[in-house]
């Protein structure tokens, strides 16, 4: 009873106040042996989220930055910035190692599942299925709540998986059509399970330190990161 007393208190304290906490909202990585995710926020509209092995995003005065490791350290670069050469490697790799045999174009769809929980917080199942597709292992499950408690919290965290997505897309070429997809999703509330990724693991409102939010090295320009890109 104790811990739901203390979420409960935490989600009063983000819906009566949501511009004037902090909070750190933590993902238990799908499936365990993954590495989680920690996204990290004030109330100057600050944002930090540990998206892998020395990568991270870092929003400070309306610009997110990415930061990737390199052999000389972290490399800063604003997220524009960052797409623009992601997009300059990835037509490269396929102009060198063109697709002989491109595979079959998918279709996806979302169905509405029903109720679901996560940990302590009801929600919304809906599942991506391929269409076409007879078995029940290629739907992505996901989880949604429309709480308006979670709504801070939520906005926050989708904020970072549109991020994650538009990096993603670029790299990966994921198709417009599951891309416009998983924006409806994060329109349908705060994000409790992310398929075969995430799902919500915990809440604070504690004190995020400032510094958290600092950038680990100086901000480097286009021709900077395109001259660091292997040739």
């Amino acid at each position: 009873m104790r811990m739901h007393l203390s979420v409960l208190a935490l989600l009063g304290l983000l819906l009566a106040s949501p511009a004037a906490a902090d909070v750190t909202i933590r993902y238990a990585p799908d499936p365990p042996n993954n590495r989680g995710l920690i996204i990290e926020a004030d109330a100057q509209g600050r944002v930090r989220a540990e998206t892998g092995p020395g990568q991270l995003l870092i929003t400070r005065d309306g610009v997110t930055y990415v930061v990737t490791p390199g052999e000389e350290g972290p490399r800063v670069s604003r997220l524009d910035d960052f797409l623009v050469i992601a997009t300059e490697a990835a037509r490269a790799y396929r102009r060198a190692n063109p697709v002989r045999t491109p595979p079959p174009e998918l279709h996806y769809r979302l169905r509405e599942r029903g109720p679901e929980t996560v940990g302590i917080w009801p929600g919304t199942r809906i599942d991506i299925e391929v269409i076409g597709s007879t078995s029940e292992d290629s739907a992505s499950q996901w989880v949604t709540s429309a709480d308006p408690a979670l709504a801070e919290a939520g906005r926050i965290a989708n904020g970072i998986f549109e991020v994650q997505s538009r990096i993603f897309e670029t790299v990966i070429s994921n198709p417009g059509e599951l891309m416009a997809l998983l924006q409806q999703l994060r329109q349908r509330g705060a994000p409790l399970r992310l398929g075969g990724q995430y799902h919500l693991e915990s809440l604070s409102a504690d004190p995020v330190p400032a510094g958290r939010f600092d950038l680990p090295g100086p901000v480097l320009s286009q021709a900077q990161l395109r001259a660091l890109q292997p040739h």
